[in-house]
């Protein structure tokens, strides 16, 4: 994970003080060669050798590589989001969405949001608020639709009575439920250009849930 910022020590001086912090976008393509010039190649190595890794956790992508500049596109905003080109690659090369990838590994997969929160927390630790806003962030972005029980979603995995695993993860059929799965079909097909930003990719979900909410409402 790399950092939107760099922690810069210099070796000549004591390399544990920090001395400033600077942006990585302003080090490197054009930039990189009077970065070095002006600060040494010694002190960059140090610098980056004694830079901690970005965490592994939810909202923790380097803001840079969201809004990466290209300047080469023919497009509006010239920039690209390398976090949400990511995930689409992967879909598109085949790899499972969340809840197939635990039924593929023998886990027991989700039926709604609130399962991402930890029951062990306690209500008031701050790591517990975290992930209740988290599920209040999905919720906002997923919207919800119709259960269909005549759609089989995978077959990797049975109920626990041997019956396929269906649309509606175990609600009534027909209601109104969390759009869980209908996420994955939405973001399957999404098709990346060289305007694609998060921004714009989740506008195209709200649009398509809010078609589904009224279509199915009649």
């Amino acid at each position: 994970m790399l950092p939107d910022l760099i922690e810069y020590r210099e070796w000549n001086k004591d390399p544990n003080v920090i001395q400033q912090k600077i942006p990585i976008i302003d080090t490197f393509r054009g930039k990189a060669t009077e970065a070095i010039r002006q600060k040494g190649l010694a002190n960059w190595a140090l610098s980056m050798g004694r830079q901690q890794a970005g965490e592994l956790t939810l909202q923790n992508h380097p803001q840079f590589l969201q809004n990466l500049k290209m300047p080469h596109l023919q497009s509006s905003t010239q920039q690209i989001d390398i976090a949400a080109l990511d995930l689409l690659r992967d879909w598109e090369r085949g790899i499972p969405h969340y809840n197939e990838f635990r039924r593929q590994y023998g886990l027991k997969q989700l039926i709604r949001f609130e399962d991402f929160i930890d029951p062990r927390l306690r209500e008031d630790s701050p790591a517990r608020r975290e992930q209740e806003q988290l599920v209040k962030t999905l919720r906002e972005v997923y919207g919800q639709h119709r259960c269909d029980e005549s759609k089989q979603i995978t077959k990797a995995q049975l109920n626990n009575d041997n019956s396929p695993i269906n649309d509606y993860l175990g609600h009534p059929n027909g209601r109104m439920v969390l759009l869980f799965q209908k996420l994955n079909l939405l973001c399957s097909f999404s098709m990346l250009h060289a305007d694609f930003s998060a921004t714009a990719f989740l506008h195209r979900v709200f649009a398509q849930n809010f078609i589904v909410i009224l279509g199915s409402s009649g």
